[in-house]
């Protein structure tokens, strides 16, 4: 099992840990770029009892980038370790205070350095009862309920376009638009706006956090046949390498975490409704 206190780190060779009957598989790939700005973890809380899952996609330069995502990572450590032993009593609570910590932080090192870090994320607090999730930008959640598929809806122009009815969902992706968010951690604004969801038992279900270049370069049967696999390891790096081989000659940073809970039959599916909350 993970040790409290030791994150499990995206790598190029997709990492795995099981914990609170979840099965967490982690990786990522650089694609054509010439420096990593993605990053990803995954740290246990509780004493082993939940768990918090963050990917985030980096911009603002080189360099830039790089460091804005490791900040949000380290933002998340700093709050599981200060809930490693004790159990998270307002989970939007605490993905809001992960979010307004990285945030400053950002803008705190851009007073420091020529560029200013900015990160779009998407984070995943799981319990044994209940999933939380927040996300800013084109990362995106996707949840398989053991019959559908939902993700998160992005903070974008193409998704402005997709909303106004003047391109379709699989023209998104590959828009010259696409890459221009409208919502990020690190912007000029005192509080970062994001989007919180939430379902009261996962019970079965498959939770899929991951940038852009991943999403971006795979279609929507390719990420459902993901989530529904039986080996997620396995399944995870053919679909990191397929994004790869998808994606044009300047592929994106490539970052992909599933996490996946144990069913059980006597659960009831009227528990499984997801509501979905925008705060102010």
């Amino acid at each position: 099992m993970q040790k409290l206190f030791k994150p499990l780190l995206a790598t190029e060779s997709p990492n795995y840990v099981r914990a609170i009957d979840v099965d967490t598989v982690i990786a990522t790939d650089i694609g054509r770029r010439k420096e990593q700005q993605d990053a990803a973890a995954h740290f246990l809380l509780h004493r082993g009892h939940a768990s918090l899952a963050v990917v985030a996609d980096g911009m603002g330069g080189f360099g830039g980038g790089g460091l804005a995502s490791q900040l949000l990572v380290e933002a998340c450590a700093q709050f599981a370790r200060e809930y490693a032993y004790q159990k998270v009593s307002n989970p939007y609570n605490m993905l809001q205070q992960i979010m307004k910590a990285a945030h400053h932080a950002m803008h705190d090192a851009a007073t420091d350095h020529s560029f200013r870090p900015h990160a779009t994320c998407a984070l995943l607090y799981l319990d044994q009862n209940c999933a939380h999730w927040a996300h800013i930008g084109d990362c995106r959640v996707y949840q398989w309920n053991g019959a559908s598929i939902k993700h998160t809806k992005d903070h974008s122009i193409v998704q402005k376009l997709f909303d106004e009815g003047k391109i379709r969902a699989d023209e998104m992706a590959k828009h010259p638009e696409q890459h221009k968010v409208l919502r990020a951690l690190g912007m000029k604004v005192d509080i970062p706006k994001f989007d919180y969801g939430c379902c009261h038992s996962t019970n079965g279900f498959t939770f899929l956090l991951c940038s852009d270049g991943f999403w971006g370069n795979l279609s929507h049967d390719e990420v459902s046949s993901l989530m529904q696999a039986a080996d997620l390891k396995k399944s995870l790096s053919e679909r990191i390498l397929l994004a790869k081989s998808q994606a044009d000659a300047h592929c994106d940073n490539i970052t992909a975490l599933l996490c996946r809970s144990v069913a059980d039959d006597d659960d009831d599916d009227d528990d499984n409704e997801v509501i979905s909350i925008v705060p102010n």
